[in-house]
């Protein structure tokens, strides 16, 4: 095997974890990092569109497109971005956060000082909030966070009639009372660009002493007895060893951070074996415990044609294309979601356990002109997500080949509470809809636009539900037997190896991941930074780690 040069540490995984922790890690210029992504360097051109992120799914140079198996005989779509940056590159852009109590009961299961009121630094710090700072935003982040512009022809009736059942018309998810319906935040720039942190990871401007190594796979993770002493790349001139003097750092997802760590020797002993691979230590906890947002999709025909998919409309669209390009928003630079709902599937639920997203338009969507291509319909789709899903699946190895996808299981309607609750909101969604219909804005049903059935619900939930992209919980922080990280996500059993990204939340929030996943790499790095008595200018929020023994 080659050995190139040492650093202090090793950041495996170039996603929205790995960017950001590489960077504040680099901040301290007498630390050496290395960050190791497996995609390319620069994204798709059409990445930075934010309109055309349903479209980025098809680009294979950007997604893992692992298929997860759902146990009854069906198969899940698992895309996950691959680049600087990674799922941030093809993500929706929603940038949300859950309720303060999502991350209570972390730090009440075994997880504390992440309780919400100990990571809301780290939320604030992430972000470029379009009004800029207060008690619950943050102006100085790395992603730029802008409200959804419209104007949008639904966004009133909704918050209307979604007023009178109950949800109530608020204008910020992220503050009290942390539900009702609300305009959606994302991360855009005010020019109408996606942003993220991959775009700084991949600049000519990055420190000195943060080098950065793309179209490399690491293959495992090194150990020197029960340390972890680097990583082993797979290339096509043969491994490759890069070792680290401090730590090695997973931020590879939560399908590929757990999928290293048993490839590596680290799992539950049984399955390794049976994979092929030695047992070097016996944590039952990596690869289980893997949660989603189960999510059924509706469909609804729009009567008004002055509607978002009219403005795609071909010369419409060439004219919207040359303002984004001068780097002036407009339709290209938005995403056509005309409101967020997070509401409660029964009164006697603590908090909203339903989200649901209203968009005028479709992912089908395509220009169109007339006598050219005809238009497909002016629709509303609304994506439904049940936000704390009782279903667990698992992640484990397909074999002991470190570049074999790994194998997922997730059966998203396995529970039949889960089937309930959202066949409940589903009811709750019907008169919302029913009420459209009745004051004119939404058309009769049609094969396009079928809406939500009559009747009961459950079976149809049976039927289409499926999973969103926010995987979670598979190298889950806590003390007890299932737990693979301790609260400071150091790896439970062995020395100098951490996992920081999605797969450590032990629960999932009520909220895309985006933002929570950039707020563990934030806190994260302080955590590092007080460990290692990094330069502690570059960590402004470190003082906060102390509640973490």
């Amino acid at each position: 095997m080659a050995r190139a040069r040492a650093w202090d540490f090793i950041v495996a995984g170039g996603g929205t974890a790995g960017c950001i922790l590489a960077l504040k890690l680099a901040a301290d210029p007498a630390a050496r990092v290395l960050l190791v992504e497996a995609g390319p360097r620069r994204p798709h051109p059409l990445s930075a569109v934010p309109l055309a992120f349903p479209l980025l799914g098809a680009a294979a140079a950007m997604n893992w497109s692992y298929r997860g198996d759902n146990g009854r005989g069906g198969v899940l779509a698992l895309r996950m971005g691959r680049g600087l940056g990674g799922s941030s590159l093809v993500n929706g852009m929603v940038w949300s956060r859950g309720h303060p109590a999502d991350y209570d009961g972390w730090a009440a299961g075994g997880a504390p000082g992440w309780s919400f009121a100990e990571v809301l630094p780290w939320f604030r710090d992430a972000e470029r909030y379009w009004r800029g700072a207060d008690d619950w935003h943050g102006a100085a982040g790395q992603i730029a966070v802008t409200r959804a512009a419209g104007p949008f022809a639904l966004a009133e009736p909704l918050r209307r009639i979604g007023a009178a059942r109950g949800i109530a018309a608020i204008d910020d998810l992220a503050a009290p009372p942390f539900e009702g319906m609300a305009p959606a935040d994302f991360a855009i720039d005010r020019r109408g660009r996606r942003s993220g942190p991959g775009a700084a990871c991949s600049a000519r401007a990055v420190p000195a002493n943060l080098r950065v190594l793309t179209g490399s796979r690491v293959a495992r993770i090194l150990f020197d007895g029960a340390r972890a002493a680097g990583i082993e790349l797979a290339t096509r001139r043969g491994p490759i060893a890069h070792m680290a003097g401090q730590e090695v750092i997973l931020c590879a997802g939560a399908y590929q951070s757990p999928q290293l760590l048993m490839i590596s020797g680290l799992g539950d002993g049984a399955a390794l074996r049976a994979a092929g691979v030695a047992v070097r230590c016996e944590l039952a906890g990596v690869g289980a415990n893997l949660q989603n947002h189960v999510t059924v999709t509706t469909h609804h025909a729009l009567a008004a044609p002055g509607a978002f998919p009219a403005r795609l409309r071909a010369d419409r669209l060439a004219r919207a294309a040359l303002g984004w390009a001068l780097g002036r928003g407009g339709t290209l630079g938005q995403v056509p979601l005309a409101q967020v709902a997070q509401f409660r599937s029964a009164p006697t639920l603590d908090r909203a356990d339903v989200q649901a997203l209203y968009t005028e338009g479709s992912f089908a969507d395509r220009p169109w002109f007339p006598l050219v291509r005809p238009h497909g319909g002016h629709r509303m789709m609304i994506t439904h997500a049940l936000l704390r899903p009782e279903a667990r699946g698992r992640v484990t190895l397909a074999s002991a080949d470190p570049l074999a996808a790994p194998r997922v299981g997730y059966d998203p309607v396995g529970e039949p509470a889960d089937v309930a609750r959202l066949g409940a909101a589903l009811a709750i969604q019907r008169e919302i809809v029913g009420e459209l219909e009745r004051e004119g804005l939404l058309g009769p049903a049609d094969a396009r636009a079928p809406g939500i059935p009559a009747g009961p619900l459950e079976p149809f939930v049976r039927r289409v539900a499926g999973v969103s992209q926010h995987p979670v919980g598979t190298c889950a922080m806590g003390t007890g037997r299932e737990a693979v990280v301790d609260p400071r996500l150091r790896v439970h059993g062995v020395e100098r190896l951490r996992v920081v990204d999605a797969s450590v939340a032990p629960t999932i929030p009520g909220a895309n991941t985006y933002a929570m996943t950039a707020m563990i790499a934030g806190r994260a790095a302080a955590l590092i930074a007080a460990d290692h008595g990094l330069c502690p200018s570059s960590f402004p929020t470190a003082r906060q780690v102390h509640a973490v023994s």
